[in-house]
């Protein structure tokens, strides 16, 4: 059975002369599984493997996110594996695979004789066998489980020596948390404004850029504090840098657009390096997308799009609810698509652009607007889109040429904007209406997206969490000022709101209540916000229930659960994937309505849905 391992890959990996990112779908064997001692103050589970190609064996550690296949029992010793995404990294001379992306293929009995793949280049020359995990514990530690050390300090990843201008760099498409060192050039392709903060914590500013390589890799680096002072005038738009040094943390996709998993932080003690211009960088990365297929898209999310300018609107003064005083002005673009779609530029982009800096029909490239569904589809800048007007880009080109040839005759144009606005059997929401089991929630990955899922469960109430004698609340105190609904916390006999900035005699309670529910198919926490907890509670409020705790009359309270327990809903659900304090990925769901079932509409449903089948 040698034969279906992939004899080599280990020597290959091992004599490769840099930090790599691979995804050549390697078979290997896994001698060995370890879940490693985490030190104080460190949470989740880590597992180190060694893994073996049947000539040599070398030390692995798993991802995070593949935990679950040795919690299962499917990753285990003797397991046969294919690595479809890996990292080899250099530690102290040494090379550990970050193994990120495995299949779990078979199990076989041990093949071959492998030796240590350290050997070949030892000074003794004499290979050493497999000795267990924890020997090899002894002889190398990954650099993400160390802090500072030699790994921390021995250059840029590459081998260079501290202080030399590295020649070498990673393709930010394969940076990842587990890479311990590494060097990018890239360009700066946005520069935001700095923005600043003063809240009860103290005060503060930040400003990002998004980086863009040779390699077409594009990245979000944030600064704060004293590396806004250090870099703000550092980093230029268009200009091409060589950094080193920053964190790499999952992308908070609602302050980021661009096509990676990760962002960048950069502190004061990053390497940022400018550089003479590279050609092999592009200037800026567009993904446009037709305007006629943005009803296809979700409301709030951002695209690029590209259009022929027929129209510019005058500018608009408003003010918004909260006081605040907004210019804005519409565009009015159009495609080969022959269809045509409003796009609303806000403050200083609706003074820089009107009609005469933007000329009769010019071509406009608008990098990272958000699509909204009011009247139909219309677009909407942010102070992260960037305006292009006639760009030097192919598909730039090729549209100002079709417009040249067809602008005067095109006839029966179809604006997506001038729509009759549609309600809940629009495609909007007929996707928020659409019914799921619970075990659809894991099965169909509902929630890990960009943007939350939105879905109809019915399901059956098992259990309220709350323990009066251990202080489990299922409300919180929140400030009873006019549309705040903020934590409050209590000082010297008052209640103080850090957004108010004030004192109040009291407090209002606000339900923040977590309740199992279950179906036929399995069962799931779920989370009920003030409003939708009232109902399931038949209209008692946080603010009586914490009046029948305070009075010592909790037997009452832990009644109004009792009550209303084993009741069967239909929940209307949103689920969106948040990163929790331990760094881990979790599906939250919370419910936004919920209707005792009516089972004479219920049953009516059931029909329609079986005649679909007949």
């Amino acid at each position: 059975m040698s034969s279906v391992l992939s004899t080599g890959c280990i020597r290959r990996v091992h004599q490769s002369s840099a930090q790599s990112a691979q995804s050549d779908g390697a078979v290997v064997q896994v001698l060995e599984v370890k879940k490693i001692e985490l030190k104080a103050g460190q949470s989740g589970e880590r597992y180190r493997l060694v893994i073996s190609d049947g000539e040599f064996y070398i030390q692995g550690m798993l991802a995070t996110q593949l935990n679950e296949l040795v919690q299962s029992g499917e990753l285990r010793q003797n397991a046969l594996i294919r690595l479809n995404d890996y990292i080899a990294n250099e530690i102290n001379g040494k090379k550990v695979i970050i193994m990120l992306n495995v299949s779990v293929i078979g199990h076989e009995e041990p093949i071959g004789n492998p030796q240590n793949v350290a050997s070949i280049s030892a000074s003794s020359g004499v290979p050493q066998p497999f000795g267990g995990v924890k020997q090899e514990m002894k002889r190398s530690q990954p650099s993400f489980m160390q802090k500072g050390g030699a790994a921390a300090a021995a250059g840029n990843g590459y081998g260079e020596q501290p202080g030399a201008v590295p020649t070498q760099f990673h393709p930010i498409a394969s940076l990842h948390p587990y890479h311990a060192r590494w060097t990018i050039k890239a360009r700066v392709t946005a520069k935001g404004e700095k923005r600043t903060w003063s809240n009860a914590k103290g005060e503060g500013a930040l400003f990002s850029v998004d980086l863009l390589d040779a390699q077409g890799g594009q990245i979000k680096a944030t600064m704060f504090r004293d590396a806004v002072d250090k870099f703000y005038d550092v980093f230029q738009e268009n200009h091409v840098y060589i950094i080193s040094k920053g964190q790499l943390k999952p992308a908070n996709k609602k302050f980021s657009r661009l096509p990676n998993e990760y962002e960048l932080t950069l502190n004061a003690d990053a390497e940022v390096i400018p550089v003479e211009n590279d050609a092999s960088i592009e200037t800026t990365r567009f993904d446009f997308v037709p305007i006629e297929s943005l009803s296809q898209v979700q409301p709030n999310e951002f695209v690029d799009i590209l259009g022929v300018c027929v129209s510019v609107g005058p500018l608009t003064n408003l003010t918004s609810k909260a006081g605040q005083e907004l210019r804005k002005r519409a565009l009015t673009l159009l495609d080969k698509t022959l269809c045509q779609v409003e796009c609303t530029l806000w403050g200083e982009q609706a003074d820089k652009w009107n009609e005469h800096t933007l000329g009769e029909t010019s071509i406009v490239a608008v990098k990272s607007c958000k699509v909204s569904d009011f009247g139909g589809r219309s677009l909407s800048s942010s102070f992260q889109s960037q305006i292009f007007v006639n760009p030097d880009h192919p598909e730039a080109h090729a549209l100002r040429a079709w417009y040249d040839a067809n602008g005067a005759a095109l006839t029966d144009l179809q604006n997506l904007s001038k729509q009759s606005r549609g309600g809940e059997g629009g495609p909007a929401g007929a996707a928020g209406n659409q019914r799921k089991t619970l075990s659809d929630i894991k099965d169909e990955g509902l929630g890990m997206k960009d943007k939350p899922d939105f879905f109809l469960v019915r399901a059956t109430i098992t259990f309220f969490k709350h323990d009066w004698e251990k202080g489990s609340l299922p409300w919180y105190n929140a400030c009873p000022g006019p549309n705040c609904n903020k934590k409050v916390v209590e000082e010297n006999g008052a209640w103080h709101c850090d957004k108010c900035n004030r004192n109040y005699p009291n407090c209002s309670p606000r339900y923040i209540l977590s309740l199992m529910v279950c179906d036929p198919t399995g069962s799931t926490w779920l989370t009920a916000f003030d409003d939708a907890a009232k109902g399931l509670l038949g209209g008692t409020s946080a603010g009586e229930m914490a009046d029948l705790v305070n009075q010592q009359l909790k037997e009452q309270a832990s009644l109004k659960f009792k009550e209303h327990n084993f009741a069967e809903y239909l929940f209307k659900i949103r689920a969106k994937a948040e990163i929790g304090q331990d760094q881990e990925q979790r599906v939250r769901a919370h419910i936004i309505t919920a209707s005792r079932v009516n089972y004479a509409q219920e049953a009516a449903y059931l029909f329609d849905e079986i005649a679909k089948y007949e």
